[in-house]
């Protein structure tokens, strides 16, 4: 006889969480409206300049051609799935040879991979890990790998430990692309550069002053990585694609474009998703009025390979540089406050 109140009540709370959320989204849209404002007045600016100039737009549609075909086709054939995770690195199976019972796994030196691998981590300690990463028989030529697609990474430290290997290698990266296209980067606030926020790589890289200036993206903060896992992933630490990061300035679209032409043209990267802030159809609402490129990707050298963090996804931010100075200057609080009442 109570099942019919037990239900109602269930529909009403239901009702109530739904209205509840909605009244949330609300106040932390409106918590950023100052900033999605002055946002969207860049944003308008940028395409009235474009409208002056007799582009009308072909700017716009050239940068989303450019991702388009930047796109990996691969991955689809591959039947990976379309949600961006980070994945277990499995190791080929034709580097290993087994025992007559079919129990033992041992390196086809004829040593236990285990055991090389010990015995060439002691000899680095001694010598310095130089000595390991750069012979014969390092990790790289040992740890040959693929994407177990069907396996994402449950260890948060996993993730953590790959990023830090990788860190480095995509600041080289994005040095490598900025010197190609103009791209600029952030200098720290300091009275030299004469008060500049953001120089072009190309006039600095080879200035090793200036260089020490540049204030470069870093691995992202172990207490924000397991707030976004428990608000926003359902505790899923593969989601994590962000912990390793970096981003590129740029005066204008084309040599925005340019860089994305850069990338794609790069043999050692893997672009995996692309999100394009910049398309007019985006809802600005969405990012509180700010507009990027977002790009998450793969990059496969050789150090990488050595380091067995080649799978590793990361995350690469190319920014118009009216957006990156305001950035700064409309507050990255009310941001946060923003992430936060929405819980994300």
């Amino acid at each position: 006889r109570s099942f019919p109140f037990v239900g109602i009540f269930m529909v009403l709370f239901g009702l109530f969480a739904r209205l509840v959320r909605l009244r949330i989204t609300i106040d932390a849209r409106r918590l950023m409206d100052p900033d999605r404002k002055r946002y969207d007045e860049i944003w308008e600016g940028i395409l009235r300049g474009d409208e002056e100039a007799g582009n009308n737009g072909a700017q716009l549609i050239e940068l989303a051609d450019a991702l388009h075909s930047h796109l990996p086709s691969a991955f689809q054939k591959q039947g990976g799935p379309s949600v961006v995770r980070q994945y277990q690195r499995l190791m080929d199976d034709d580097l290993w040879d087994f025992d007559q019972q079919g129990t033992g796994r041992t390196w086809k030196s004829g040593t236990t991979f285990v055991g090389s691998f010990k015995k060439r981590l002691d000899q680095s300690f001694k010598t310095g890990m130089g000595s390991f990463a750069g012979s014969s028989t390092s990790l790289g030529t040992m740890a040959r790998a693929r994407i177990d697609y069907s396996s994402p990474i449950v260890s948060l430290d996993l993730i953590f430990c790959q990023a830090m290997c990788i860190d480095p290698i995509l600041r080289d990266k994005a040095k490598e692309w900025a010197l190609r296209s103009g791209g600029m980067f952030r200098v720290r606030a300091s009275k030299v550069v004469d008060q500049q926020k953001y120089i072009r790589w190309d006039r600095c890289h080879n200035n090793p002053v200036m260089e020490d200036k540049i204030k470069w993206g870093t691995v992202k903060s172990v207490p924000r990585a397991i707030e976004k896992v428990l608000r926003s992933y359902g505790e899923d630490v593969s989601f994590l694609v962000d912990v390793a990061r970096q981003s590129i300035v740029f005066g204008n679209i084309s040599d925005l474009i340019r860089c994305i032409k850069a990338i794609g043209a790069d043999e050692e990267v893997e672009i995996i998703r692309a999100k394009n802030r910049f398309d007019p159809n985006f809802d600005s609402k969405a990012s509180g009025g700010f507009r990027n490129v977002s790009l998450n990707l793969r990059i496969v050298t050789h150090r990488s390979r050595q380091l067995g963090c080649e799978t590793h996804v990361a995350e690469l931010q190319l920014l118009l540089l009216e957006f990156a100075e305001n950035m700064h200057v409309l507050g990255h609080r009310r941001y946060v406050e923003f992430r936060n009442v929405r819980g994300e």
